[in-house]
């Protein structure tokens, strides 16, 4: 029986059709598009390569054995229609001559490697340059920014988060400007409040624990008691003096002072 590919195996019209320039910039959704459809059929495996073609040692063939390359047959043709349907005529002769889907697709993935870098730098720079319309859709904006970040990622052109910070202010209009840019850091605006608060309270944990002879805490472990204070109290008064001056708080003298030594 020969094997003849069903022809109701056509794409959806969502996949678009291959273009062939110098740039590339088709190809990111093209092949997002495309192999999701293929993998939905179950051809991915005649794509990848991760399919071969059976082969068998033993001749002749048994009826399971050429039932079983039928199958693949059957499916390798259909998978070579699929990509055929995408493809511009300009080389769909060219792909036509090769001897499987693989090394197909292995032939259109090469070719648009090598004009990666540009298809990188023109994406990335439409990224850039991109900016709503004063009585633009604001919704409809965000959607197809998000989309050219899907293909900056795809083509493996890192977007970096202080670009679109810095973007975030010229793309949208001057009455949007200023809430997308507090949105934008919101993060790093909380963040540096954090840290002045913690390096404001630092100061007065070390002073704390300096007059109150609390350890610093060290994680998990034993309890550590405090350490052993001495005190200066006035031998008329029994008042403590203060650590500052030489005179007693309460009666004001400047006596000579007896050390004490207590437990706090």
């Amino acid at each position: 029986m020969a094997a003849t590919a069903t022809f109701n195996d056509v794409l959806l019209s969502s996949v678009p059709t291959l273009k062939i320039t110098s740039d590339g910039n088709n190809f990111p959704i093209f092949s997002l598009r495309f192999l999701t459809s293929v993998d939905a059929k179950g051809y991915l495996g005649h794509f990848d390569g991760l399919e071969p073609r059976p082969t068998f040692e033993i001749a002749p063939l048994t009826q399971a054995q050429a039932d079983e390359l039928t199958v693949w047959d059957k499916a390798e043709w259909n998978s070579k229609t699929l990509i055929l349907q995408r493809v511009p005529d300009s080389i769909a002769l060219l792909l036509n001559l090769m001897p499987t889907v693989a090394d197909i697709w292995n032939h259109i993935v090469g070719t648009y490697s090598t004009n990666g870098a540009y298809a990188r730098t023109n994406l990335r720079s439409q990224f850039l340059q991109s900016k709503c319309p004063a009585s633009g859709n604001v919704r409809e904006f965000l959607d197809n920014l998000s989309t050219r970040r899907a293909e900056l990622g795809r083509t493996n052109g890192m977007v970096m988060r202080r670009w679109q910070q810095w973007r975030g202010g010229k793309a949208y209009p001057a009455a949007l400007a200023g809430i997308a840019a507090r949105k934008a850091t919101s993060h790093v605006i909380a963040r540096s409040r954090k840290s002045r608060k913690i390096r404001r309270l630092r100061p007065r944990r070390r002073m704390l624990r300096r007059w109150t002879g609390t350890p610093k805490a060290r994680g998990p472990g034993p309890s550590i008691s405090p350490p052993t204070q001495t005190s200066l109290r006035c031998p008329s008064c029994s008042r403590c003096r203060t650590p500052k001056t030489g005179r007693c708080l309460t009666c004001k003298r400047s006596l000579p002072l007896v050390l004490s030594t207590s437990r706090t």
